[in-house]
């Protein structure tokens, strides 16, 4: 008897287990990735806003006095320190007003060359506000107005700052957060399958000793120990695997229930011991005899069932009968001793016997039990068989 080994629950398990694992992986790792560049983009915004504070105050604090000594010489040379920074694209002072005082611009041109502007006397300042400081933002370009004090309000002071640069850092940043994570999760995935594989071959190294163990259990059930033939648990499975053989290659099934004639006088004189080596020397001889396809089982003590299939007719099994019993009644020699025992034989022919397998086994049973009163060391057929006679 055989047992099928399926494809272990941890095979199944595992693609499973690391699909699921790496998508809640990979669900975090957006998540964090975009929770992570908005609380960065945030904290430059409100580092950028600070820092554009504290520039354009500090500025207006530089001009301050050149405003109110009206120096403009020294008013221009603090302005044009202020565009060194790259950021800076122009600078722009005006009376309360809106009256342009002083107005120096980059070239666009020639790359950081400050120039002085005169082509706008006028700009209007922000009205209606409350606060010091106004900030607008259009095309990625910052402007701040701010008013210059210095116990009075002196004017407006407004610069013109590019975000391109801020941008650049931004988006590097990105990049750079983006390819981070996924390199973390690349190697969280990596670490998660290395472990998992472990994991799953400590279950798998279980499955396959439960599996060999299973089939020891298999093998044993099924498996007579001494003679190391099928045995009683065997006997039907085996009996309808060869019903359907016949089925499909035609000729006739022979089941023959064979019975040791001469056993128990040597269990009796030698021994168990004796008697168990008698057992498996038959056992070996029946193998021998019949044919690969045909099977022998011991059903137990002294008795044994043939399975002998693709006969043709009457005389052929009259002969493969024949051949059994000569290999038996051959002189068994033992450990200190030699012994010579015979057998008779109960046969049923399928399809003529139709009945169920374990009725079968039975008509054969009855068929032997009829050769050992005719004489025993021969065979008989059982009384529904047409047109065969019993031989002893």
């Amino acid at each position: 008897m055989r047992i099928e080994r399926r494809r272990s629950a941890s095979q199944i398990a595992l693609p499973k287990v690391i699909y699921t694992i790496s998508g809640l992986v990979l669900i975090l790792m957006i998540f964090t990735s975009v929770w992570t560049y908005y609380s960065i983009n945030n904290l430059l915004r409100v580092t950028q806003d600070r820092r554009e504070q504290a520039l354009i105050k500090g500025v207006a604090v530089a001009i301050s006095d050149p405003i109110v000594t009206r120096d403009y010489t020294e008013l221009e040379s603090r302005l044009v320190d202020t565009l060194a920074n790259e950021n800076m694209l122009s600078v722009t002072v005006t009376d309360t007003k809106g009256n342009v005082i002083l107005n120096l611009a980059k070239s666009k041109t020639n790359s950081g060359e400050v120039s002085l502007v005169f082509d706008q006397p006028f700009i209007s300042p922000p009205v209606n506000t409350t606060s010091d400081l106004v900030k607008t933002q259009d095309s990625g370009v910052v402007t701040l107005w701010y008013q210059v004090r210095a116990g009075v309000v002196l004017g407006w002071l407004r610069i013109e700052m590019s975000t391109q640069t801020d941008d650049q850092i931004l988006n590097t940043l990105q990049r750079n957060i983006i390819l981070s994570v996924a390199l973390v999760f690349l190697a969280l995935i990596s670490i998660i399958i290395v472990i998992m594989r472990r994991f799953f071959r400590v279950i798998e190294a279980g499955e396959n000793a439960l599996i060999e163990s299973n089939d020891l259990l298999a093998s044993a059930a099924y498996v007579d120990a001494l003679t190391k033939l099928p045995n009683r648990s065997a006997l039907i499975p085996l009996l309808e695997q060869a019903i359907s053989n016949c089925h499909q290659q035609g000729g006739l099934l022979a089941i023959c229930f064979l019975d040791l004639d001469g056993f128990k006088q040597v269990n009796d004189s030698l021994g168990h011991t004796a008697g168990d080596e008698v057992l498996i020397e038959v056992a070996q001889r029946l193998r021998a005899t019949i044919r690969g396809d045909d099977a022998v089982i011991r059903l137990g003590g002294d008795e044994f069932v043939m399975l002998l299939g693709g006969i043709q007719t009457q005389q052929e099994s009259h002969y493969l009968l024949r051949r059994v019993l000569t290999a038996i009644q051959k002189p068994i020699k033992l450990q200190h001793d030699k012994v010579t025992i015979g057998a008779s034989i109960g046969v049923t022919l399928y399809p003529f016997d139709n009945s169920t397998p374990a009725e079968m086994v039975e008509h054969a049973d009855e068929a032997m039990y009829e050769a050992k009163k005719h004489g025993k060391n021969g065979w008989h057929f059982h009384k529904n068989m047409p047109l065969l006679e019993k031989k002893v």
